[in-house]
């Protein structure tokens, strides 16, 4: 079997996995917060001082049609966002609340702390810990970006990086440990940032989209989307 198939076939049983253990929850048709500092999962989600926190939270809490979802402005949201359905009707709506700057969804590993490498060979630095997706990207100090390479034995110059597809771990070329070298390191994952598989008849606005390296918004079966006045930056290079 081909690496690459391994590789989705391993990343499809853990997400899988990762979906069976919270039951769905269905929601009737009201107005959901949702935020990322003072937010519990816990609460009802039903006013902003009774907020959500987290975007797992979302994963497997269907609203009804006719529904809003409303992130905290200005704040970041990490993982991916997996929406519910409306219908040609009654649609559900992803926004913002609480001002006019947009809610940043990030589908990355936030690797700036020294703790988060460790020395290997040769100037190679490994990232702790493993991942369940491909890296298709490093974002550094969010302005600029690692050079993907193929092979371990190609980390030849400052700032490349390898993911070792088989063992989960990334390897990056650098100088001095890129925890003490960076104040940003984040490791874009290869899944998309908002997966609408088989969802229609759902609306995005004031999101921005960004450090993931698979799609921005992706999946099939799917139709009657709006997406309007959102943002997209530092997305892909992973393997799909």
């Amino acid at each position: 079997m081909q690496p690459r198939r391994i590789l989705f076939l391993i990343s499809l049983i853990f997400i899988l996995l990762s979906a069976c253990s919270h039951p769905q929850v269905f929601v009737p048709e009201g107005v959901y917060y949702v935020d990322a500092v003072s937010g519990d999962d816990n609460s009802d989600g039903l006013s902003p001082d009774t907020a959500w926190k987290s975007l797992e939270k979302l994963s497997y809490t269907i609203v009804a049609p006719g529904s809003r979802v409303l992130l905290n402005s200005g704040q970041v949201f990490r993982g991916s966002l997996f929406p519910s359905s409306g219908t040609a009707e009654k649609l559900v709506e992803y926004s913002i609340y609480g001002g006019t700057e947009k809610a940043i969804i990030q589908n990355s590993v936030d690797l700036s702390s020294e703790a988060s490498w460790n020395q290997w060979s040769g100037g190679i630095w490994k990232a702790s810990g493993s991942y369940s997706t491909d890296i298709g990207n490093i974002i550094l100090n969010g302005s600029t970006c690692a050079v993907r390479k193929w092979n371990y034995s190609d980390l030849t110059s400052d700032l490349d990086y390898f993911y070792d597809s088989f063992w989960n771990v990334l390897y990056l070329k650098s100088s001095e440990n890129p925890g003490s070298r960076f104040l940003s390191i984040e490791a874009a994952l290869t899944s998309h940032i908002v997966d609408h598989s088989n969802v229609s008849y759902t609306e995005f606005s004031n999101l921005h989209l960004r450090y993931g390296s698979a799609h921005g918004f992706g999946g099939g079966d799917t139709e009657g989307l709006h997406i309007h006045n959102c943002e997209f930056s530092y997305i892909g290079g992973g393997y799909l």
